[in-house]
């Protein structure tokens, strides 16, 4: 029988289920459709949503459900990417910073300085539209403009770590630099690490799909979630749903992903 109790410890999990959802989504989104998110049907071209298309279908007849469903991996895939890598390169350059210190750290936050002085997205929309408008010029420049952040806070937390005492006793023993980082310095800042990496897809998912809404990410006909909403504007006065829809998933999922980050920020504040 289950208790209150046992309600309360499943509840406590609901983070973990939250993030397994989406990643079943993700990674094998024929399990939510049967049907090719490319697949032109033009006799059913904006028809409303029914039991065959719970989304209806678009200006040339395909099912919005599968393209929103298939464009997950495109959306969220890339946010995950652009997240991993700002994370990785953040937490190498601002441990290496916090730890040596000198003209080393005088450098780094230099160069910190020069990608902080601009807006993230203003600054990732030019770097985009001057390197190509395409997916993989978004992805780089949002990577471009997302490790900085993570240098600076890991940079903070070796700072404060490398004077405690565990620190200062592991120097007796003469353990290398390299050691020191990976095994007594970077391991103390995971907890803050795991919040931030799980927020800030969230808030990626909201760049990448601007940048695609204003043409400087995916293009046709790919099913990218800002591509879709962006593709749906000649047609909102006739296709309520086509950007109905995809809007609706695109907040929904953003709004889950931010609340499980924020969950994990409350947990690890201390």
């Amino acid at each position: 029988m289950i208790t209150r109790v046992k309600i309360r410890k499943l509840v406590q999990f609901w983070p973990l289920f939250a993030l397994g959802l989406i990643a079943l989504i993700v990674l094998l989104p024929g399990v939510f459709t049967t049907k090719d998110p490319y697949s032109l049907d033009v006799i059913n071209r904006l028809q409303p949503p029914s039991w065959e298309h719970f989304f209806g279908t678009d200006e040339g007849g395909r099912d919005i459900f599968s393209r929103v469903v298939y464009g997950s991996r495109i959306t969220i895939g890339s946010a995950v990417l652009i997240v991993s890598i700002s994370a990785t390169a953040g937490i190498l350059l601002g441990a290496i910073a916090g730890w040596f210190g000198g003209r080393i750290d005088g450098f780094l936050m230099r160069v910190l300085d020069v990608f902080l002085a601009f807006p993230y997205l203003v600054l990732a929309m030019a770097l985009a539209a001057s390197i190509g408008r395409n997916m993989g010029s978004a992805i780089l420049a949002l990577t471009l403009v997302w490790w900085p952040s993570y240098a600076r806070m890991v940079r903070g937390q070796v700072l404060s770590i490398k004077n405690e005492l565990h620190v200062k006793v592991s120097k007796t023993f003469v353990t290398s630099a390299r050691q020191m980082l990976l095994w007594h310095i970077i391991p103390h800042t995971r907890r803050t690490i795991i919040a931030r990496v799980t927020l800030d897809i969230g808030y990626v998912i909201i760049a990448i799909t601007g940048l695609s809404f204003l043409g400087l990410g995916a293009q046709n006909p790919s099913p990218e979630w800002g591509l879709l909403i962006a593709n749906a504007r000649p047609y909102v006065l006739v296709g309520w749903w086509y950007s109905v829809f995809p809007g609706l998933v695109l907040v929904l999922i953003v709004s889950l992903i931010v609340a499980v980050g924020d969950k994990l920020s409350k947990e690890t504040s201390w």
